[in-house]
């Protein structure tokens, strides 16, 4: 199975950070960065609004739990978003490069 895992960053340098460690580490075969998204949350019961950065990160099933485990390490947030979709339909050469660029070293 395929998936689209979502998260958030407070810049554009962790963003690309995270999207190289996962790329390099072939967690994901590619992670589409967005560089500026207003995010409205509550956070310890306040209201917040935030500029961050959102990633899409294209990966398979076996690698969720890999990635959650970088975000964990790696992220400055205490509790970092993390919400993975998934998704089996797709243009057949592109679903077989994501295969290729996701399998282990």
């Amino acid at each position: 199975m395929f998936k689209l895992a979502l998260t958030t960053c407070p810049d554009l340098p962790t963003a690309h950070q995270l999207a190289e460690i996962l790329v390099e580490s072939n967690l994901a075969a590619c992670v589409n960065i967005i560089p500026s998204i207003v995010s409205i949350y509550k956070w310890q019961g306040k209201m917040e609004q935030s500029q961050e950065t959102q990633l899409i990160i294209k990966t398979v099933e076996r690698n969720v739990a890999k990635i959650e485990s970088i975000l964990v390490e790696h992220h400055p947030y205490d509790v970092p978003e993390y919400i993975v979709l998934n998704f089996d339909t797709g243009s057949k050469s592109y679903l077989e490069w994501l295969e290729q660029n996701t399998s282990e070293m």
